[in-house]
This record gives structure tokens, C-alpha cells and sequence, in this order.
């Protein structure tokens, strides 16, 4: 029987998205595809503490995600998703990221989801948006897995909860 999980931010981490780019009608929030041609410049910034490390998923009225997590999701079958990259400046150093992307994950499940994921066979899915809370995802054991076993140094920066 396949494991669900549910994967969100984890916030005991002093950091936090401070200033985006207002989306107008696009959010990565939905659950539904983005045009990038109507994307403004996508500059964010960051508060974060001069440590150097960074979580690699952070919410915050968005989502943001790193190279090193979006590749991991990938290699472990992860499709339904689309990533735009950003401009990332941490607030007070000056240090500027470039391997950060905003991150869209297409399908949504749960209560007030108007049948997003079944469109997408949500049962062939690794992944999805959860409806009444859109900044968390839920992920099977696969993707859980493969997290676990390519951990960077510092953690990802996220919770894994089993749902029952």
C-alpha cells in the first residue's frame, strides 16, 4: 500500500519571505498552470539570518523552492510541476540567489479541490497541492524516500508528517 505524506515549510527556521512580485491572476498556490509570458520580473526578497544556509522550500503568500530539492522531486518521478526561476536577495547582506524557483505544483486534491487532481489521474500522481491548505503538499513514499536519501547538509528545510 502506498505511504502519503504531508510536506510543508518548516518554520522553527529564522527565515522568511519578505518582499515578492505582485502575480496579478497567476498563483502557484491553485494548482493550475502558469503562463510564464504574463510573469512579472520575479524578484523576491528574503529575511534570513548570515549563516549562509537557506531551507530549501519556503512559503509565504508563495512558494519558492531550491535547484537541489527541485531535482530531487524529479529523479523520483516528480512531472506535475513547473518552475520559473527567481532573483533572490537576502535582505541586509547583499548576497543575491539564483538557485531558487518559484514553484507550481499542478493538481490539487481534498475539500474545494472542483476536481483538479482527478483530472490529472491523481492516482498516478507523486504529488499534489492540498486544496484547503495550499502551501502544504502531500507526497507518497517515493518522493519521501528520495528526500531522505539525498538530505543536503543543513536539512531541506521542510516537515514530512504520515497521513493516515
Amino acid at each position: 500500500m502506498r505511504g502519503w505524506y504531508r510536506l510543508y515549510e518548516d518554520y522553527s527556521h529564522d527565515h522568511g519571505i519578505v518582499a515578492q512580485p505582485a502575480m496579478h491572476d497567476a498563483s502557484v498556490l491553485e494548482g493550475r498552470p502558469i503562463d510564464a509570458i504574463g510573469l512579472p520580473p520575479l524578484e523576491f526578497e528574503l529575511e534570513a539570518p548570515d549563516d549562509g544556509w537557506l531551507p530549501h522550500f519556503m512559503t509565504g503568500g508563495t512558494v519558492l523552492a531550491s535547484d537541489a530539492f527541485i531535482s530531487t522531486l524529479r529523479a523520483a518521478g516528480v512531472g506535475n510541476l513547473q518552475c520559473f526561476p527567481v532573483r533572490l536577495s537576502v535582505r541586509g547582506t547583499g548576497t543575491v540567489r539564483h538557485d531558487y524557483r518559484l514553484f507550481n505544483v499542478l493538481g490539487r486534491r481534498g475539500p474545494g479541490a472542483a476536481g483538479d487532481a482527478e483530472a490529472a489521474d491523481a492516482g498516478s500522481l507523486h504529488m499534489y497541492r492540498l486544496a484547503d491548505i495550499p502551501a502544504d503538499l502531500v507526497v507518497d513514499d517515493v518522493v519521501r524516500e528520495a528526500l531522505a536519501t539525498h538530505r543536503p547538509t543543513g536539512g531541506w528545510g521542510i516537515v514530512l508528517e504520515a497521513l493516515d
